[in-house]
């Protein structure tokens, strides 16, 4: 993560950190995109010293805006990834948009509810692009749960 972080106008200048960073990891630029380095003893303008989370900037770079990246060490952590299997569960879909009626005046939001169902095929994310890819999953329709439809149809009529 990139923390944008502001030196104090007033004495101490010291900026606290949400984690202690690893030793030598941290990035720093000020708002101009100039590097900010870290100093053996006493901060001259444009560097920095660190002890634990803390650091301690010169007189200099007092109001002055910091962007800071570090690498730390997590105290908890939660872990995921994907089955062995590779099988994907079942699951209930809902696609929603907007539709017109036959005399193209009435307007309509509509939801397709599919009570369950299970992607097949391929899903590869779309390429990176700076414009929206279109992005297609085929859905296998299931025996649907209890007295559900297995698709249902919904339309609201916009006021």
């Amino acid at each position: 993560d990139v923390y944008k972080r502001q030196v104090p106008e007033t004495s101490p200048y010291t900026v606290t950190l949400p984690y202690t960073p690893i030793d030598g990891s941290i990035l720093m630029v000020d708002q101009d995109g100039k590097p900010v380095t870290e100093a053996e003893t006493t901060p001259s303008a444009g560097s920095y010293t660190i002890l634990d989370d803390e650091l301690t900037f010169n007189a200099a770079d007092k109001g002055k805006t910091l962007f800071v990246c570090f690498d730390y060490t997590a105290l908890a952590v939660k872990s995921f990834g994907l089955p062995k299997s590779g099988s994907r569960p079942a699951m209930q879909a809902v696609i929603s948009g907007e539709g017109m009626g036959e005399d193209e005046s009435t307007f309509y939001d509509v939801a397709i509810i599919i009570d369950k169902c299970k992607a097949t095929g391929n899903i590869n994310p779309p390429e990176m692009s700076r414009e929206p890819k279109p992005q297609n999953i085929t859905l296998k329709v299931l025996k649907p749960r209890g007295n559900n439809k297995a698709v249902d149809f919904k339309f609201a009529a916009r006021a």
